[in-house]
């Protein structure tokens, strides 16, 4: 009988881990100089995971005070400031978005080239 419960648990675990993974959305930076998918939109409560496939350092940052270019690409609207910092070749960041609004983000290293995002979190 015991181990049923604790079979049952663990079923009930799995449910959980797979509702959570369900608002869980994975962006590559690319060997490209690219985010992809390079615009998204996601639930509130969604946890985004950068992660970095390229041979170099990228960053994802919607804080235009860190861009190491002489101008931002853009002016973003930003909902909330936030840095990843430099994610070596391999590496991953995530973060929960909580408030709606449109997060435009860039690498710090390759704003210039391009590397630019954004992530819609709806109402």
């Amino acid at each position: 009988m015991l181990s049923l419960i604790a079979c049952l648990m663990l079923l009930a675990g799995c449910q959980v881990l797979d509702t959570n993974l369900s608002n869980r959305h994975t962006i590559e930076m690319q060997h490209t100089n690219r985010f992809v998918p390079g615009t998204i939109e996601v639930e509130r409560g969604a946890t985004i995971v950068f992660h970095n496939q390229s041979q170099i350092w990228h960053s994802a940052t919607t804080d235009p005070g860190t861009i190491v270019t002489t101008e931002p690409p853009l002016t973003p609207e930003i909902v909330a400031l936030w840095d990843s910092g430099n994610l070596d070749p391999g590496e991953s960041w995530a973060i929960r978005l909580d408030e709606p609004g449109t997060y435009l983000f860039y690498c710090r290293r390759h704003a210039e080239q391009g590397m630019i995002g954004s992530i819609t979190v709806l109402e």
